[in-house]
């Protein structure tokens, strides 16, 4: 019950009888919902000073959501990394999420906001929401990422992602559009060049066969 939904912190001294000299036993707590929302690992494609980087984190819709009961994901950087405002820079792979098309996205200083279409329904499956940031040039003294899913002013869903430090790797290859779409390119190519090569060759032994047969 709402009456019992408290956390308590007391600080102690380092004597043998660890006296309690201050403390606070009515911390509301989060109201505890369910809603089929899970958050996995987060990737970089880069985690130097004064790099632009971008981000990966994964998300798990475990079941249908209705549209209308969740309004905006809401992703908090932080301190002192900066979110690229473009709108081509935030993607939603390998599916889309269903945002407005309007305005998908909004940064407001260390804050990105997905806004979600209230009248279409966020169908069950796995998501990678991806946007470029720019590093800051020293390691925040709270280095965490916060998701969380709204529905107006209430918190439907929150969770806590650990950042990462100088020249620390990925959990997971994170690409930027530049290389998948150059990728894509020099594949159209090869597979070109080898069907090309293919047809020469055909062509070859047809001509040589003639020749025999004259």
């Amino acid at each position: 019950p709402d009456s019992q939904n408290f956390w308590g912190v007391l600080i102690k001294d380092s004597t043998p009888d660890r006296n309690t000299f201050d403390g606070n036993l009515r911390i509301p707590g989060l109201e505890l919902k369910t809603i089929p929302i899970r958050c996995g690992l987060m990737g970089w494609s880069s985690s130097a000073y004064r790099t632009v980087s971008v981000i990966n984190i994964e998300m798990r819709i475990m079941h249908e959501i209705a549209g209308g009961l969740v309004k905006s994901i809401v992703i908090e950087a932080p301190n002192g990394i900066m979110f690229n405002e473009e709108p081509e820079a935030v993607r939603v792979v390998p599916r889309p999420l269903p945002l407005l098309p309007a305005r998908p996205s909004r940064v407001a200083g260390e804050s990105l906001s997905l806004n979600l279409d209230e009248s279409q329904a966020i169908v069950a499956g796995f998501y990678n929401i991806r946007f470029e940031v720019s590093n800051s040039g020293s390691t925040p003294v709270d280095n965490t990422w916060n998701i969380r899913v709204m529905k107006d002013m209430s918190v439907e869903f929150s969770h806590v992602l650990p950042g990462y430090e100088p020249d620390q790797e990925s959990p997971y290859e994170v690409s930027t559009g530049r290389v998948v779409l150059a990728s894509s390119a020099a594949r159209r190519d090869s597979q070109g060049v080898a069907s090309l090569s293919s047809c020469l060759v055909a062509a070859c032994l047809l001509l040589g066969l003639e020749l025999l047969k004259s």
